[in-house]
């Protein structure tokens, strides 16, 4: 008896190894996931040209990749693409809806968008070169007047002025409305590449 359950410990050893071997990596993936960086499909154009949304005709949408960490330690930069959670609907039906905007405003500055461009504190706002002739339209509640930024809120734009939903209409974003930093876009493979971080652009 004892001879043969001394042959069955080798046994169970090598099953609980091969067990352990394949949930370490997948729990080590979902932490990931959940705690550090996540996938996100984008669904609309509203960031086009930088990100691709499925509303335009035969392409696909970009898929990105979204730190979580990224402001844990500091907070969002001027023209940060980030991704966004915001509540939308009436009282009775309120949903969570998660969107993709670039950082424009920051913490107690005045915005204002006149003749196209963005104006802080009445000064003209210089956007980087990756965003080409990009022009803002005036339009929306807060977009058709100077708003005053609080101590942690920010006012987001989308780079397709014409469609995208953003400040314009719902007026600065709480910083805790902020979940992430789009870092890259992976698929599809075509159009994989990073996003280009703030310390790469001259804002002056």
């Amino acid at each position: 008896m004892t001879g043969s359950s001394s042959h069955l410990w080798p046994k169970v050893s090598v099953l609980r190894l091969c067990c352990l071997s394949a949930l370490v990596p997948g729990l080590i993936l979902l932490s990931v996931k959940l705690w550090i960086l996540s996938p996100y499909y984008v669904p609309s154009d509203s960031m086009a040209p930088t990100l691709q949304g499925s509303e335009v005709a035969g392409e696909p949408g970009d898929t990105v990749i979204v730190c979580k960490t990224s402001y844990l330690l500091s907070a969002p930069n001027r023209w940060d693409v980030v991704a966004l959670r915001r509540e939308e609907g009436g009282v009775a039906e309120k949903v969570s809806v998660d969107m993709v905007k670039r950082v424009v405003g920051l913490p107690n500055e005045h915005i204002e968008i006149r003749d196209g461009v963005v104006l802080v504190n009445g000064e003209r706002l210089e956007a980087p070169g990756d965003l080409g002739d990009i022009r803002y339209l005036r339009r929306g509640p807060f977009g058709n007047r100077s708003v005053h930024m609080g101590p942690r809120e920010y006012f987001v734009l989308g780079d397709n002025s014409y469609s995208s939903r953003d400040s314009r209409e719902w007026g600065p974003l709480a910083r805790g409305h902020i979940f992430g930093k789009v870092v890259a876009i992976v698929h599809p493979w075509e159009r994989a590449r990073w996003i280009s971080s703030v310390e790469a652009f001259e804002t002056d």
